[in-house]
């Protein structure tokens, strides 16, 4: 609702309303949605008028500025896994019960990528190079997941992403991962080859490095939508999914393809 943004105004009909420029907003309509009308259209301000059409007040530019202000403060600080009453002021005990949670499903997550890692322990064993450069391939995944996930939140922010677009935001996002795979994979293959001499090792983290950018792009765009249908705020959650799944798919195909192509 956006009553707490009113400036008050005296009660005028309808008609002398619409005899303005700019179209009333009704009093129903959430703060986000009047902040998307101000940006779409450069307004300065805006009359608002109830279900009669009589005009309650008007909101300017600076309200909206506010509101902007606090989604954008919401999405940083989600990002980390916090949300706004995490003051750097709060008090010891407030700011610790704040992160404690996110801290926890993290760890969860860490373990479930530790458990993962420990399914190829004999595989790590019989050639360590896999042990320096697993970091290689769940890093750039993370990353390139994180370039993805800002996107789709940040559009569905400010709604530029629908229903019809999400398709093509989809397969772009897809093909861009497969070309910087692509990239990528071969500067890290002749760089474990240099390394370690090794032709075979070379391909198989070039080949988990495309894998792993590949599925880090498809769950940037996919996890914000399955976390808003599950009513989970995605500025909060998306990050901590998506490292578990880059983290999981990264260490699963590097080791996996090594056990089998390596006949370790």
């Amino acid at each position: 609702m956006i009553t707490d943004l009113l400036t008050s105004s005296p009660n005028l009909t309808v008609e002398q309303v619409m005899s303005t420029e700019i179209e009333a907003i009704e009093a129903q309509m959430s703060a986000h949605d009047v902040a998307l009308l101000f940006e779409q259209r450069d307004w300065i301000t805006a009359p608002v008028i109830d279900e009669q059409g009589i005009l309650v007040g008007r909101i300017t530019v600076d309200d909206v500025v506010d509101v902007i202000r606090a989604e954008a403060d919401h999405n940083l600080m989600g990002r980390a896994g916090l949300d706004e009453d995490d003051d750097m002021f709060a008090p010891v005990l407030a700011t610790t019960r704040n992160r404690a949670l996110w801290l926890g499903v993290n760890l969860a997550t860490a373990f479930l990528a530790a458990y993962v890692i420990g399914l190829f322990e004999a595989t790590l064993e019989k050639m360590v190079a896999l042990a320096v450069l697993m970091p290689v391939v769940a890093s750039m995944g993370g990353i390139a997941g994180s370039q993805t996930l800002t996107i789709v939140i940040r559009g569905m922010a400010v709604g530029q992403i629908t229903h019809t677009n999400t398709p093509f935001l989809l397969r772009k996002e897809l093909v861009v991962s497969l070309l910087n795979g692509v990239i990528w994979a071969l500067v890290v293959a002749v760089i474990a080859i240099l390394w370690f001499g090794s032709l075979k090792l070379g391909l198989i983290i070039g080949a988990a490095l495309i894998i792993n950018l590949f599925c880090a792009a498809l769950a940037g765009v996919l996890i914000p939508f399955l976390l808003q249908r599950l009513s989970i705020d995605p500025a909060l959650a998306s990050s901590v999914t998506l490292t578990t799944i880059t983290d999981v798919v990264g260490f699963g195909t590097l080791l996996g393809l090594a056990t089998v192509l390596l006949n370790i």
